[in-house]
C-alpha cells in the first residue's frame, strides 16, 4: 500500500456520494456549465502568447484564432472532476456544500484501468460507447505553452506554406495548378494541426484556479455543424438530466464496473457534516465496496 499511488479525491454533497455508493457509478457533467466561464476558452490565451512568441502576423493570428474559436463552438466535453488534496478548506467550501459533504478518494489506477477497458470495447464493437480519458489540469503559464508548442509549429509552417491561400482566389490572381494543389495541402495539415488543439483546450484552466491540484475524466462532445451554420447538440441523446437551482446539466452516466482494482480508496467525512464514520464504512460494505478507511475532515470549519 505504501508505494501505490496517492487517491485523487472527488468533492460532492451528502446526496451525490449516496447516489455514487448506492447506484454504482458516476456522472461525467457538461463542462460548459462549470463554474469556471473560462472553461476550454484558456486555450485561446495561451495561442495568442504563442503568436506573438513566434511572430506570427496579424493576418495569419486573426486566421488561427477564428479558427480556434470556430472549434471551440463546435466541441465540448463531459467531466467528471477530481483533485489531488482530499481535505482542503476551499474545496469543502466550493464544491462539498460548504463543508457538509463528502471527499471521496478515488484509486487513480481503476480509472486508467476502466477508461482502457471501454475505449478498446468502444473500438471493437462499434458502439455508440463513449470512453473518456484521466488528465492532469495544467496551471502554470510555460507548462502550457510547453504542451502546444508542437502543435503550433505544425499550424504555423501550414500557415506559411499558404494555407490561407486555398480557395481564396481572384480572376487576377490564379495561381497555377502545382500551387493550388500545394494550397490545398497546406490548408488541409493546417485544419488537422488546428483540431489538436481541440483535445488540448480542456486541460488548460486560468492560473487563478491552481490551488484545486485538479485532475479529470473527460470524454469528448461534439456538436452537428447543419449547411445552414446553426449547431445541433445531437451528442445529447446519449445523456441524462440533472437539475441544479439554477440550471439543467446533462451529463454522462459510467458504471463503476468490476474490473479487478477497487474503485474507492478512502472516504473523508466533511468538517460540518455529522455522520459518524462507521455509518459510511458500512454503507460502503453493505454496497460491496472494498476500501482502505473512511475518516473525519482535520479542517477546524464550523
Amino acid at each position: 500500500m505504501a508505494n501505490e499511488p496517492q487517491p485523487l479525491y472527488h468533492y460532492c454533497p451528502t446526496e451525490a456520494l449516496v447516489s455514487i455508493i448506492r447506484n454504482k457509478s458516476i456522472r461525467l457533467s457538461d463542462v460548459s456549465l462549470s463554474s469556471d466561464y473560462l472553461e476550454g476558452k484558456w486555450i485561446t490565451e495561451v495561442i495568442s502568447d504563442l503568436c506573438k512568441t513566434h511572430g506570427l502576423d496579424h493576418e495569419k493570428t486573426v486566421f488561427l484564432m477564428e479558427k480556434i474559436e470556430r472549434l471551440l463552438d463546435w466541441g465540448g466535453a463531459a467531466v467528471f472532476c477530481l483533485s489531488e488534496v482530499g481535505d482542503r478548506l476551499s474545496q469543502w467550501r466550493g464544491y462539498a456544500d460548504d463543508g457538509q459533504g463528502f471527499s471521496i478518494g478515488f484509486n487513480k489506477e481503476y480509472f486508467e484501468k476502466l477508461g482502457d477497458i471501454r475505449l478498446k470495447r468502444s473500438e471493437e464493437n462499434g458502439s455508440n460507447e463513449k470512453s473518456f480519458g484521466l488528465v492532469k489540469i495544467l496551471y502554470e503559464k510555460s507548462a502550457q505553452l510547453d504542451s502546444l508548442e508542437d502543435i503550433f509549429q505544425g499550424v504555423a509552417k501550414s500557415l506559411n506554406d499558404g494555407a490561407m491561400r486555398f480557395g481564396r482566389y481572384t480572376i487576377l490572381g490564379q495561381p497555377s495548378d502545382d500551387e493550388k494543389k500545394a494550397h490545398r495541402k497546406s490548408f488541409h495539415e493546417f485544419t488537422s494541426w488546428s483540431f489538436m488543439f481541440l483535445f488540448k483546450c480542456y486541460e488548460l484552466k486560468n492560473p487563478a484556479f491552481e490551488e484545486e491540484k485538479e485532475w479529470r475524466l473527460q470524454s469528448f462532445l461534439g456538436r452537428h455543424l447543419n449547411s445552414d451554420g446553426t449547431i445541433e447538440n445531437g451528442f445529447l441523446q446519449h445523456m441524462d438530466f440533472n437539475a441544479k437551482s439554477d440550471r439543467i446539466v446533462p451529463f454522462l452516466e459510467i458504471p463503476l464496473e468490476e474490473i479487478g482494482v477497487p474503485p474507492i480508496r478512502e472516504v473523508i467525512v466533511g468538517p460540518k457534516n455529522i455522520t459518524p464514520t462507521a455509518y459510511v464504512s458500512e454503507m460502503l460494505r453493505m454496497n460491496d465496496f472494498e476500501f482502505d478507511r473512511v475518516i473525519k475532515s482535520t479542517a477546524s470549519y464550523r
